[in-house]
């Protein structure tokens, strides 16, 4: 669409999830100051961020407590996007 890459998030109909997409396109510009995304990765972060510099990106703030059996991380991916990522364990 417009010259745009996109790719959409999982998606059940009437379940009441949140759900979306991400584009790429020379409109979207890449930013670590920008609109931070965050992804549940329930059950266990460490999952997740195992995967990270594998696929070229890098954990900028590690695995950390933030009470009541909640954890968040924060990852770069490959084009320069800061992205959250949470989970209960």
């Amino acid at each position: 669409m417009m010259g745009m890459k996109m790719a959409f998030f999982p998606w059940e109909d009437g379940s009441g999830k949140a759900n979306g997409g991400i584009c790429q396109s020379k409109m979207h510009k890449p930013s670590k100051s920008g609109v931070k995304l965050y992804l549940n990765c329930n059950p266990d972060l460490k999952t997740v961020l195992a995967r990270v510099s594998k696929a070229g990106g890098k954990v900028t703030m590690p695995k950390t407590n933030i009470g009541e059996n909640r954890f968040m991380a924060f990852i770069e991916d490959t084009e320069g996007n800061s992205i959250g990522l949470h989970s209960n364990k």
